[in-house]
């Protein structure tokens, strides 16, 4: 079977999966259903490990992390690498093909961010010999150029990814999901 991208979606939210569907006609996806926040006990998550007592995140950003981290450690327990979303990603229309095609020649390999919070500083090594450096985006700039982006042909390349913020889009292999 090829890629599929695992997207995670409450179940009370369909019109937030009907409009990653519009977005992404073309994309294979696996519906995952989402944990809801407000229904974990955070005390339970503490002594589980999932978070600790300095946590601070609202009940809904647990909620997302519970969500990673089982399909985390599915992926651990297997030997495909996972391609998780979260339900507002947009993808190229060429994603599946570029992704496969980098994904396959890096080798031995833990994560790749598709996509992470474009309202928060990305660091980033483009140029071993220059070191990190910090990207920042405009998010409303490329909000608004959402369809250009889906229209546009262009030759992406990875480059290390030292921090990001958002789990909005990325494959995940097993040994990196056991790290």
């Amino acid at each position: 079977m090829g890629l599929i991208v695992r997207v995670i979606n409450l179940d009370r939210s369909t019109d937030r999966l009907a409009t990653f569907q519009a977005n992404n006609p073309d994309l294979p996806i696996e519906r995952v259903s989402a944990t809801d926040g407000r229904q974990l006990d955070r005390e339970a998550c503490i002594r589980s490990g999932l978070i600790t007592g300095a946590n601070e995140y609202a009940p809904g950003a647990i909620g997302i992390a519970a969500s990673h981290a089982a399909l985390w450690q599915a992926c651990a327990d297997g030997t495909e690498a996972f391609h998780i979303a979260e339900d507002d990603a947009i993808f190229h229309p060429d994603f599946v093909d570029i992704a496969e095609t980098y994904l396959g020649q890096l080798g031995d390999w833990d994560a790749v961010f598709w996509g992470f919070n474009f309202d928060w500083p990305v660091e980033a090594i483009l140029m071993p010999w220059m070191g990190p450096m910090v990207i920042v985006l405009d998010q409303d700039a490329m909000r608004s150029q959402i369809g250009t982006y889906r229209q546009s042909r262009f030759h992406p390349a990875l480059a290390k990814l030292t921090s990001c913020a958002g789990t909005v889009a990325y494959s995940i292999s097993p040994s990196g999901a056991r790290r």
